[in-house]
């Protein structure tokens, strides 16, 4: 129980509880000797400072223990806060158990655990706050196409509470016209696609359909397979709308539409610009008779010239070949008057003469400046998505490198080592290669802490890592077992290279000398894996090994016995 990494105490079970035992980990943990605590109504005074607190818990607990000696069940654990002897606060697991005439009380420190756990409950808090101050629809789907999270915004732009929706499928949300292109949506992002511009409708509070406009992409879990789809979703309602209302507008009203909106224009065959109508002065802020005149250097971005010219190049080209050309269908971008620019929907068609030969070319301009501002605004959408996800990825990176390493000295901590160790142990059992481990601690570190204060022994166990580390091998594994205690496994490693190893760091660390400090000596245990040993039973010869060396005067390398 002297080398048990968690602090344990025996209590006797009669009215004085008295403290028969503690172990050293108790003490390294809280810092209380035995000597302090008589009984445990001491160690109640010594952790709780309010009398009134210290009753109630002492109490309850009393209670708990007579009722397990009556009715011989477990008695339940619990936990709390210890205030341990520099003042700090420990958050522990309170275990008791009854040992025939003896209380057995196990304290197991969460200290750690709870602080990483805060912390990751104010990242998410802080993502969360994110999404939820966004202006457009986040959302997330299952694989199997149910809605799994909805962004607040969703009432605020539909009337309706996100909880209505999430735990539906997608079927039950959408149009029943706008399913098959959801659903070919949705396949390509299960293939590992992004896709944009998706445009579907949703029922509004009111009853109404109501346009929506999404980006679509993959989400993926720690392991890299795809885990969900997230999506950001745009109203785009009065856009529809109103593209609706031009289009019945268009139908009936065809040539009024188009020569009150549009730009009109025809280009003789040697490129001299014959006819602007009237709504030019409208977009460009040039009067018909001032935009006839004008070059293409004044009427055009260069990106458009080269793209015009090329056109009327290939329309001559054709003519002369006797070809009939093809109708022209592109986007342009027109320089304006004050100096802006804007875009068109550019449609041009060549008048052919009955012999084949080029009479015009007949061109109508369609602004679509909000159509590409759409275009841009969808784009920012998605990037701050993509930049999102990057963050959160980064953020997850780091909690979950912050839940496997040891914070003060940077070395793996004792949960990743003994997740590693099973690893190397079924590989070592399978293939017959050599697999030692060394376990070593500070010598007389609490004189240390004692006499020269924590900060200073927190440069200690720094010191003896960074040493460590450089005598390390890319494959071995290094970590902090707790305390002043550190282990290493090294794979494909016998007892004589693990010795070998053991005495550099031993040395080396011995010759370092400490600011303040001088000089700091720690002693090693090692343990070669034989086939078929149980971890527990691997850990304690090597423990035995460094007990060892303790008891034969510190500062020394001991092999375990098989």
């Amino acid at each position: 129980m002297d080398h048990v990494p968690t602090g344990m105490a025996i209590l006797s079970t009669d009215a004085q509880l008295r403290v028969l035992y503690i172990n050293h980990e108790f003490t390294r943990a809280f810092g209380y000797r035995k000597q302090e605590m008589k009984t445990a109504r001491d160690w109640m005074e010594l952790t709780y400072a309010n009398a009134e607190l210290r009753q109630q818990k002492l109490t309850s607990w009393l209670s708990e223990v007579q009722q397990a000696q009556v009715n011989r069940k477990p008695i339940p654990h619990r936990q709390a806060h210890v205030r341990c002897q520099d003042g700090s606060q420990r958050e522990v697991i309170l275990q008791t158990s009854l040992q025939r005439n003896l209380l057995l009380v196990t304290f197991t420190d969460i200290t750690e655990q709870k602080r990483l756990q805060g912390e990751l409950l104010k990242r998410e808090k802080q993502f969360r706050g994110f999404v939820e101050n966004a202006n457009d629809i986040i959302y997330t789907v299952d694989l199997q196409g149910y809605v799994t999270y909805l962004s607040p915004n969703y009432q605020k732009i539909l009337g309706v509470d996100p909880a209505e929706i999430v735990g539906k499928h997608v079927a039950e949300v959408l149009h029943p016209s706008d399913l098959p292109d959801g659903a070919a949506a949705f396949a390509s992002v299960l293939q590992g696609q992004r896709v944009t511009g998706v445009e579907y409708r949703i029922r509004h509070a009111d009853g109404e359909w109501s346009w929506q406009a999404s980006n679509l992409g993959p989400m993926f879990d720690d392991a890299g397979c795809l885990s969900a789809v997230i999506g950001v979703g745009r109203d785009i309602n009065l856009r529809k709308q109103a593209q609706e209302q031009l289009s019945l507008s268009e139908a009936h009203y065809r040539l009024l539409s188009d020569n009150a909106r549009d730009v009109i224009w025809t280009l003789a065959p040697d490129g001299r610009i014959t006819y602007v109508s009237p709504s030019v002065e409208q977009v460009r802020g040039y009067t018909p008779q001032e935009a006839m005149q004008q070059p293409l250097e004044q009427i055009l971005t260069p990106a458009s010239i080269a793209l015009n010219l090329a056109y009327f190049s290939q329309v001559l080209a054709d003519v002369a070949a006797g070809r009939k050309p093809q109708t022209f269908r592109g986007q342009m971008e027109y320089l304006c008057k004050d100096g802006s620019s804007y875009w068109c929907d550019v449609m041009a068609t060549p008048i052919l003469a009955e012999d084949g030969s080029l009479v015009e070319l007949l061109g109508v301009s369609r602004d679509i400046s909000e159509h590409k501002r759409f275009e841009n605004e969808l784009k920012q959408a998605k990037d701050a998505t993509e930049a999102l996800n990057r963050t959160l990825a980064a953020a997850n990176e780091q909690l979950s490198r912050m839940a496997s390493t040891d914070r003060l000295t940077g070395l793996w901590n004792r949960r990743h080592f003994e997740e590693a160790v099973t690893h190397e142990m079924i590989k070592a059992d399978r293939y017959r290669h050599p697999l030692s481990m060394l376990i070593f601690d500070i010598d007389h570190f609490k004189a240390v802490n004692d006499q020269y204060g924590h900060l200073a022994g927190d440069r200690v166990l720094i010191g003896l890592s960074q040493i460590a580390r450089q005598q390390t091998r890319d494959s071995d594994l290094l970590a902090r077992w707790g305390g002043e205690e550190f282990v290493m496994l090294m794979p494909d490693t016998g007892p004589d290279d693990a010795t070998t190893v053991a005495e550099k760091i031993r040395s080396a660390f011995a010759g370092h000398r400490f600011p303040d400090l001088g000089t700091v000596s720690a002693s090693f245990g090692i343990a070669a894996f034989q086939l078929g040993e149980s971890l527990d039973r691997w850990i304690s010869r090597a423990d035995g090994a460094l007990y060892e060396a303790k008891q034969t005067g510190r500062n020394r390398v001991r092999l375990a016995s098989a």
